[in-house]
């Protein structure tokens, strides 16, 4: 079978995960890390039943029932879009990027939206919460396939807004690929994450992708997406820049120093952020 093809009739496959220890007979596995590793785990998948076995040519090109592909990020990204049915067309979906700050301003807008008569569901450094339930995150930003899962549960239990941190480990390693958002906020950049990003130009192109790339595929999907720039930070001048050649019109700008009323909800669930500038 052709990747495309499983991506296709993904939905139809009883379970997909790029955990070896999840897999149960019929179920889709992707393999992918260091690559003794991947070896190693995407033989046991088989020994328990997988029916597939997805990833990079060096990592299952020799075994049976493999489907190989060039970069086993996206492909985990695609098939867990196509497995959970693209759930983020559906809801409300506001990414929050930023060196420091990410964790309260989803809170903050979490009650925001709450206020304002929205179910809301984060997904975030502290923890993925959603419907009185709370559970412990196992990264800021989940991988592709945890993370459209997670999604799945939401919606299943009543959620219609999720906010979620973006972090430059997440989209610089194509989890939330696939994803359509509605909005996105910038709070400030540092230099951080050195083992992934050379230089505070790399860290800068990771974060800015959520408002150019992931923005303009949102827009081309229907999303009426919006973005939030700090322009108190250095980098937000640039950020805002970035917005600007995507769709100036929904890109608005705001300094921390200048809020008078920093949120205002109405009753049938639309938000309003109040700035100066």
């Amino acid at each position: 079978m052709k990747f495309q093809d499983l991506a296709t009739s993904a939905h139809t496959f009883p379970g997909l995960t790029d955990d070896s220890r999840e897999v149960l007979p019929e179920w889709i596995f992707v393999a992918g890390g260091e690559r003794a590793h991947a070896v190693n785990h995407a033989r046991q998948t088989l020994a328990r039943g997988a029916c597939f076995v997805v990833g990079e040519p060096e990592i299952v090109g020799e075994l049976p029932k493999s489907i190989v592909v060039q970069d086993w990020r996206d492909a985990a990204a695609a098939l867990a879009c196509a497995f959970y049915r693209n759930l983020s067309r559906d809801i409300q979906l506001i990414g929050v990027t930023g060196t420091c700050g990410k964790t309260t301003t989803t809170a903050l807008i979490e009650a925001v939206l709450s206020a304002a008569g929205r179910r809301v569901g984060v997904i975030g450094t502290a923890s993925i919460r959603y419907g009185g339930l709370v559970f412990e995150s196992p990264n800021t930003t989940p991988s592709s396939i945890v993370l459209n899962r997670t999604l799945r549960h939401m919606v299943d239990s009543g959620i219609d807004s999720v906010v979620m941190e973006a972090s430059s480990h997440g989209i610089h390693q194509k989890r939330i690929r696939g994803l359509l958002f509605d909005g996105a906020v910038f709070t400030n950049l540092s230099l951080e994450h050195q083992d992934i990003h050379h230089s505070l130009a790399e860290y800068f192109y990771a974060k800015s992708l959520l408002f150019s790339e992931y923005a303009t595929s949102s827009i081309a999907a229907g999303k009426s997406f919006s973005a939030c720039v700090n322009v108190d930070d250095c980098w937000g001048e640039a950020f805002y820049a970035s917005c600007e050649q995507t769709a100036s019109a929904w890109c608005d700008r705001y300094a921390l120093s200048s809020f008078t009323i920093p949120f205002e909800g109405d009753r049938n669930g639309a938000v309003t952020l109040k700035t100066h500038g």
